[in-house]
């Protein structure tokens, strides 16, 4: 899950990201976020609470990958996710 997260962190972090259509205001704000869950994670070694949200369809992060061309690796990332029993 570590790895999950690390992998989602440095998608959200590019700095070509289009955030128009996503949920959040920007990279800062979507990092926000993201580093939450990770903190979590690292608090419980859990999955965090909300984190299987971000890989439903029409999420923000679902429009953010779309919108900056990285569809498919967040693809990939969803199912490492479900394979894990995330």
């Amino acid at each position: 899950m570590a790895e999950i997260l690390a992998d989602l962190r440095a998608l959200v972090a590019r700095v070509d990201n289009d955030f128009a259509r996503s949920w959040w205001d920007g990279t800062q704000d979507a990092l926000s976020e993201v580093d939450g869950l990770i903190a979590a994670y690292e608090r419980s070694g859990e999955v965090p609470p909300g984190l299987g949200s971000l890989f439903l369809p029409t999420s923000g992060l679902q429009e953010l990958a779309i919108g900056s061309g990285w569809g498919n690796e967040l693809n990939a990332l969803a199912d490492r996710y479900d394979a894990l029993g995330g």
